[in-house]
C-alpha cells in the first residue's frame, strides 16, 4: 500500500481526506512542521500546506530541507491561496492544487484508484 505523509495544520480537513483516502492509501499526519520533520522521508507522496500553522506562508524551508534530506518523490503542493501553491513549487514541489483537490489529486498522482 502506498505511504503519503500530509502536512496540514487543520484536523478538520485532515479528518475529511483520512476519509476519503482510507483503504486505499496509507497515511501519516503532520499537524505541525515539527511533526513533518519528525516523520522521516520514507513515503510514496508527501502532500504540503503552505501556512503551517495559520495563514502566513511559511513552508517553503521545510520542502527545501526535505529535497535536501534526500526526499525525491512527489511533493503536492496545496493551498486555498493560487500564489502560496506557486510558492511552495518554487520551493521544490511538483505539483499543486487547492484544498478540495487534494484527495483526487493524491489518487491521481499515485495512480490509485
Amino acid at each position: 500500500m502506498k505511504k503519503v505523509l500530509i502536512v496540514e495544520d487543520s484536523s478538520q480537513r485532515q479528518r475529511v481526506w483520512k476519509l476519503k483516502l482510507d483503504g486505499k492509501i496509507e497515511i501519516v499526519q503532520a499537524l505541525t512542521i515539527k511533526d513533518a520533520e519528525f516523520a522521516g522521508i520514507e513515503f510514496d507522496l508527501i502532500v504540503m500546506d503552505c501556512c503551517v500553522p495559520g495563514d502566513m506562508p511559511n513552508t517553503m524551508n521545510l520542502v527545501k530541507s526535505i529535497r535536501v534530506a534526500g526526499f525525491d518523490g512527489p511533493i503536492l503542493a496545496n493551498s486555498s491561496q493560487e500564489y502560496f501553491v506557486e510558492m511552495l513549487q518554487n520551493a521544490g514541489c511538483d505539483y499543486g492544487c487547492n484544498k478540495d483537490e487534494v484527495p483526487q489529486k493524491v489518487l491521481e498522482i499515485l495512480g490509485v484508484e
